[in-house]
C-alpha cells in the first residue's frame, strides 16, 4: 500500500538501501541475552551480520548464495545463517 501523503511503501520492505546504496538487512528483533549467546558462539554480533548480509557461521556474503525459498531467508534474518549454513545446522534432503 503506498502512503499518498509521504509516499512511502508500507509495510517498510525487509530490504533497505544506505547511503552509499549498499543493501541492508533487518535483523528479527531478539531479547539481548539471546543475542549475547549468539555472540558467545559464532563471535560476531548478529544484528550486525544480518544487517550487512554476512554469515553468521561462514562469514559469507549472504547475496552471493540463493536461498531456497522465502522461509529460509526469514530463517536468515532470525538466526543470519545463510543457506549452506541453514543446510548443515538443521539438515537438508533434496528427497
Amino acid at each position: 500500500m503506498i502512503n499518498k501523503s509521504h509516499t512511502t511503501l508500507e509495510p517498510t520492505p525487509e530490504i533497505a538501501y544506505t547511503t552509499h546504496m549498499k543493501k541492508t538487512f533487518k535483523a528479527t528483533p531478539k531479547d539481548p541475552r539471546l543475542d549475547e549467546m549468539f555472540k558467545e558462539v559464532f563471535g560476531v554480533d548478529r544484528v550486525r551480520c544480518i544487517q550487512f548480509g554476512t554469515c553468521v557461521s561462514c562469514d559469507g556474503d549472504v547475496l552471493k548464495t540463493a536461498f531456497r525459498d522465502p522461509l529460509s531467508f526469514k530463517e536468515f534474518t532470525i538466526s543470519g545463517l545463510c543457506q549452506p549454513c541453514q543446510d548443515s545446522v538443521f539438515g537438508f534432503s533434496e528427497e
